[in-house]
């Protein structure tokens, strides 16, 4: 049976869970007390074969946000309803309701008769203004979880003022350790929980696949483009309508991507000097980038973006050979007067399908007695794939796993 995966979404400040399968008309299932979209679980796939089906957490139950000191009122509720339908551009649809979820549909349904369609209505109640009894037990209900406290404190972490521009910098000189999709997932996370003004940069010294894996664009320009035109932005000159040109938009992932030349038979490297002078363009559109990295340690483009890394990311697969190479490229980077970048330093451990023949705790012990921290990264399938990534196809698990990783990024910046 096809099953729904549990998703988020930031509407007017406040996150919220939902689940969503089909294509077709749509179709709100809205919940009642004390559950949330699980509830709708077995009943999402039959509606799915011909619709469009969507079930929020309305705010204070499941995933969804539970904000402390504010009205669970029709007005809360209808926001996030409103909100989450514009964001997934919904205008007319199929209404079901259940439980408390019944006052709280048909009260947005009397303010919108126009865009229902159809209404169902089950083992519901109606009235005009929750009961205070009602008021008394969601608010109850709202007290965030353990899990809770710490997603919010996550997302708090990453969208916090840094106080200028910060690079971030994915390292390892093997290639197939996860550096381009590190670059693509902390940017796409990032740039959701940001609003934007993200810049993902391919910083290979010749071939890279970071424009490869990234949505395309209107362009297909990479930097070698805007290396020959960077007259056009020295000085005062070049705004961001004129960026645009270079970069690659990413669309629902908010940050932008800034291409190596994907011929493979491209001409001179690139060199420390015009690292240096596409930064200091780029550091006027973006207040973090993340640059990804060749697998030459001893290139000039590589050596100028460590020394501008504010924070170090070294990733891995969850293979020795691949923890062996980091390894080694921790030790050129200390014994190179870089301890301190070394020591706060962020590992990021890629999980394979299987964890046969691995020995993960090694890995652990090794990297988190050099580097400030070290966390897991789920196997997820469409990374595996090759194809494009796109944020909205991400698992939930997914999704979870890079903010914590991203948390642990911002708490260095």
């Amino acid at each position: 049976m096809q099953t729904a995966a549990l998703d988020r979404i930031t509407v007017d400040g406040l996150e919220i869970g939902y689940r969503e399968l089909g294509d077709g008309p749509p179709v709100l299932l809205l919940h009642g007390w004390p559950t949330a979209s699980y509830l709708w679980r077995d009943v999402m796939p039959a509606i799915a074969r011909a619709n469009r089906v969507i079930a929020p957490d309305l705010p204070g139950f499941g995933a969804s946000d539970k904000p402390a000191g504010v009205a669970y009122d029709f007005d809360l509720f209808e926001g996030a309803i409103d909100g989450l339908l514009e964001a997934l551009g919904v205008d007319r649809l199929g209404l079901a309701v259940h439980d408390l979820g019944g006052p709280i549909g048909l009260h947005w349904t009397v303010r919108n008769p126009e865009r229902v369609t159809r209404l169902a209505l089950l083992n519901t109640l109606v009235y005009p203004q929750f009961a205070p009894s009602v008021i008394e037990f969601v608010t109850t209900l709202s007290t965030p979880g353990k899990r809770e406290q710490e997603y919010k404190q996550d997302v708090e972490m990453v969208r916090r003022n840094f106080g200028g521009l910060r690079q971030v910098t994915i390292v390892n000189p093997k290639g197939g350790a996860g550096k381009t999709v590190a670059v693509l997932l902390l940017a796409m996370t990032f740039g959701q929980k940001r609003g934007g003004y993200v810049l993902a940069w391919d910083n290979n010294e010749t071939q890279g696949t970071l424009g490869m894996r990234a949505q395309q664009d209107f362009h297909a320009r990479t930097v070698r483009d805007m290396m020959r035109d960077l007259h056009l932005f020295r000085g005062a000159h070049g705004r961001v309508g004129d960026l645009s040109q270079y970069v690659r938009a990413q669309g629902e992932g908010m940050f932008d991507v800034l291409a190596s030349d994907e011929s493979a038979t491209a001409g001179e490297m690139l060199t420390a000097g015009a690292f240096a002078e596409i930064r200091e363009i780029v550091s006027r559109f973006y207040k973090l980038i993340f640059v990804d990295t060749g697998n030459n340690v001893r290139a000039q483009n590589w050596q100028a973006a460590i020394d501008a890394t504010d924070q170090l990311v070294i990733t891995m697969s969850a293979r020795n050979d691949s923890a062996e190479t980091a390894a080694r490229m921790l030790d050129h980077l200390e014994q190179s007067g870089r301890q301190r970048l070394v020591r706060q330093a962020v590992s990021v451990v890629t999980m394979p399908p299987t964890r046969k023949d691995i020995d993960l705790p090694a890995i652990q012990r090794h990297f988190a007695a050099r580097t400030r921290a070290v966390l897991m990264a789920p196997y997820e399938k469409l990374i595996d794939s090759g194809e494009p990534l796109r944020y909205g196809q991400l698992s939930a698990n997914t999704k979870d796993a890079w903010l914590k990783i991203a948390a642990a990024v911002a708490e260095g910046l």
